[in-house]
């Protein structure tokens, strides 16, 4: 072009002019994006050769034709100071913002995440942890198998504060593809267990009830046991599991089973805030027969927990009975 000021959209006419428009922004991403080659929370070499090779390729692909979902994800407000200190409790977080975005969101923020960081060189560190927090929990919330790989990318990395490790575990554990299960099973046995036991409290199958039921039975930390107890109210809550439809109810049964067994025996053995976590959970999993599983499991046990829990289960059976919401339980 010569030194006009005519733009390069105002020479384009007729049906080009959305097209044109379209191309611009992309050209404007990819140009903004350019300087960074690393995402927020990992590199893109960190992802498997094929695995990168592919998602970089749709990413490119959904930019020309999505630029605005690529601008929605940048424009995101609630971990900027502006904003989230005007909140009743004035501390950055992005999950629900970036939620309420949909399925649009998924390619722009795992391309944030480990291909194209945003410039966020103004953010402090609780607001760049924020924003990363919040896209691992909407990229977990889609359940869409394109974010298992950027999910154990940054899980598998020691340079994470804890609560990024622990959110990139429940991702991949609502994913629960084969291969975030098998990295969640191994983590078990290292560092991340705690964040890999949440994960796998997320992951709604028999093989993960299993496992969590089994470190269950093994833990002799009543901390520990309270973790897993939690992770296993999760799993087998019966309102999630019915959200999932009817075609899983078969296997949703079976989950809450094993839950309600492993937590019937954890709750004999704890007491304190390791008994209440137990406790919610045997009340998320809601299981008809809870009574069978409690009375064989009590049999030699502590007369007063055993006591504690033959009450617990005339109110799990009472709700059974009537259906009350479990989510909504939330009192010890």
């Amino acid at each position: 072009m010569n030194g006009s000021s005519v733009s390069k959209v105002d020479m384009c006419t007729g049906n080009l002019r959305r097209w044109c428009a379209a191309a611009l922004a992309t050209a404007t991403l990819l140009l903004a994006s350019a300087a960074t080659a690393d995402g927020l929370a990992t590199d893109a070499s960190a992802l498997p050769a094929a695995t990168r090779s592919k998602l970089a390729a749709d990413i490119a692909a959904y930019k020309q034709t999505n630029p605005e979902a690529f601008a929605a994800v940048a424009n995101v407000q609630g971990y900027r100071p502006e904003v989230y200190r005007q909140f009743r409790n004035p501390i950055p977080m992005v999950g629900r913002e970036l939620r309420h975005l949909g399925k649009p969101a998924l390619l722009p923020m795992l391309d944030a995440l480990a291909f194209h960081r945003p410039d966020v060189s103004q953010a402090s560190a609780q607001e760049r942890q924020a924003l990363i927090v919040g896209m691992l929990e909407a990229v977990g919330h889609q359940r869409d198998a394109r974010g298992s790989a950027v999910a154990q990318a940054i899980f598998k990395a020691d340079n994470h504060p804890s609560l990024v490790t622990q959110t990139a575990a429940e991702a991949m554990g609502q994913l629960c593809d084969d291969s975030s299960l098998e990295l969640l099973s191994t983590s078990l046995a290292s560092p991340k267990r705690m964040a890999a036991i949440d994960g796998l409290g997320e992951c709604r199958n028999v093989e993960a009830a299993q496992l969590l039921a089994d470190q269950l039975d093994a833990s002799t930390s009543a901390g520990e046991a309270e973790r897993i107890a939690s992770a296993m109210g999760v799993m087998s809550s019966s309102w999630a599991w019915e959200t999932l439809g009817s075609e899983r109810a078969a296997e949703g049964l079976t989950v809450r089973t094993i839950a309600s067994e492993a937590l019937s025996r954890g709750f004999l053995r704890y007491d304190g805030a390791a008994r209440d976590a137990h406790r919610r959970g045997l009340i998320m999993a809601q299981l008809p027969e809870l009574a069978v599983i409690a009375e064989a499991n009590a049999v030699g046990a502590d007369a007063r927990a055993a006591a504690q829990l033959r009450e617990l289960v005339k109110l799990v059976v009472k709700r059974s009975h009537t259906n009350e919401p479990t989510r909504r339980y939330t009192t010890g």
